[in-house]
């Protein structure tokens, strides 16, 4: 009767270490499967942002290029404005006070470029951070959901 409780026991406590191994190892899974999900949508999120961060760029060097090219056309038109002042004494005054008025009218628009550039940027990069955020809020529940089931914590 003694051996007979005793493997009956023992038998009990082998099944109740199996079912905790299993259910421990579809845990392991389940916490593998969610790292290697969020591991991807961080590598999806930073590829996204550099992509963006190269778009960036990308539209500030093109307006700082056409402001280079700009800025040196207006100085081709000052120093040619240089040569003619001894010609024209009285208009080259005005002709210069234009000239330095178009190059801060050409400066501003360099600034409202990079300004609307940069809030393309940051708006997108927001964006693709508020998604990420949601889908990590997603899979984190989605998991913490599996491991509570598995182990008949679930409300």
């Amino acid at each position: 009767m003694i051996q007979g409780n005793g493997t009956e026991f023992s038998n009990r406590a082998y099944e109740a270490w199996k079912e905790t191994l299993d259910k421990t190892l579809e845990a392991f899974s389940v916490t593998s499967e969610a790292n290697r999900d969020l591991s991807d949508r961080t590598v999806d999120v930073t590829a996204a942002i550099a992509q963006q961060g190269v778009q960036y760029l990308s539209e500030v060097q093109g307006a700082i290029r056409q402001a280079s090219e700009e800025a040196r056309e207006l100085l081709i038109r000052q120093w040619t404005l240089a040569q003619e002042f001894p010609k024209d004494p009285m208009g080259s005054p005005q002709k210069a006070v234009a000239l330095s008025w178009e190059g801060g009218e050409k400066i501003t628009r360099l600034g409202d470029v990079q300004l609307e550039a940069l809030n393309r940027f940051s708006g997108n990069v927001q964006n693709l951070l508020g998604k990420a955020s949601r889908e990590t809020r997603e899979t984190v529940t989605n998991h913490t959901e599996k491991v509570l089931a598995l182990y008949d914590l679930k409300n």
